[in-house]
């Protein structure tokens, strides 16, 4: 075929002979969307080369999709899979966001510079980006992710969250295993914690709503600490700030049994007030 603009290449196959996908791009865009029926469309819009620059193949179960390699400025590719199927993803762009509103078995995200969009994966979960946004509704696994500077949004995670950022924000819902969540510059929110956990920004406040856990640990330099704890649960202070305030609303309480639920809880800030409430 020879040399053009562009093109567009389509095409459909069996869903139940593909388990897996391998996407590789530089810059563009992935979007797995869900679908009724049993075939998995796969749609692509290339805006320059051949479609012998490009990779499209199922192997062994697995749907790949390759853009070509060693080129500095590469063609800008559109990747757009339609699919009943819930597969394990392995997706890499250079410039491209990643959006999936269809379900994932587990996935491995990375982008230079894109932005990550999740509705649904079943198992765990694994995403880094340079300067990107990352979100994710719900994660019936385990988290990893970090980012230079974006945003990180978890909605609900079932197992253990490990987050880090450079510069922004975190938010995360609910958390039903241990958590580690590090910020360079920016504020950290999670709504509740159920393990132990440990929350650090450089300059920014960090919040846990309901510390429903055996332990959390909360820092930040520059920053408040907002911590909300479950009426009736016994909890052991270690507050500390340098310039701030500390309010406590707690009530004294009686030292648990060994065994009944308790809260380990330990704040720090340098220029910054210390909150503990009750929920």
């Amino acid at each position: 075929m020879g040399a053009v603009s562009g093109f567009s290449q389509q095409i459909v196959e069996d869903a139940t002979k593909i388990e897996k996908l391998r996407i590789e791009i530089g810059s563009g865009l992935v979007e797995i969307v869900p679908t009724d029926g049993t075939e998995t469309t796969v749609s692509l819009e290339v805006d320059s080369g051949t479609e012998d620059d490009v990779v499209v193949a199922v192997r062994d179960g697995e749907l790949i999709i390759e853009g070509p390699r060693n080129v500095r400025r590469g063609p800008e590719i559109q990747v757009r899979i339609a699919t009943p199927a819930t597969m394990e993803a392995r997706i890499k762009t250079g410039s491209g966001d990643i959006n999936s509103r269809a379900p994932l078995a587990t996935a491995r995200l990375s982008t230079g510079s894109g932005d990550v969009r999740l509705d649904r994966v079943e198992g765990d979960l694994a995403v880094n980006t340079g300067s990107g946004d990352v979100r994710a509704e719900y994660v019936a696994g385990s988290v990893r992710g970090s980012t230079g500077s974006g945003e990180i949004n978890i909605g609900e995670a079932g197992d253990a969250v490990g987050l880090s950022t450079g510069s922004g924000d975190v938010r995360v819902g609910d958390v039903a295993g241990p958590a580690s969540v590090k910020v360079g510059s920016g504020d950290i929110t999670i709504e509740r914690i159920r393990d132990h956990s440990v929350a650090t920004s450089g300059s920014g406040d960090v919040t846990v709503e309901i510390a429903d856990a055996p332990s959390i640990q909360a820092e930040t330099a520059r920053g408040d600490v907002q911590i909300g704890v479950p009426d009736g649960v016994p909890t052991y202070l270690d507050l500390k700030t340098v310039t701030g305030r500390i309010r406590c609303d707690l009530e004294p309480s009686d030292k648990p049994a060994e065994g009944d639920r308790a809260l380990m809880l330990r704040a720090r800030t340098v220029s910054g007030d210390i909150t503990v409430t009750k929920v």
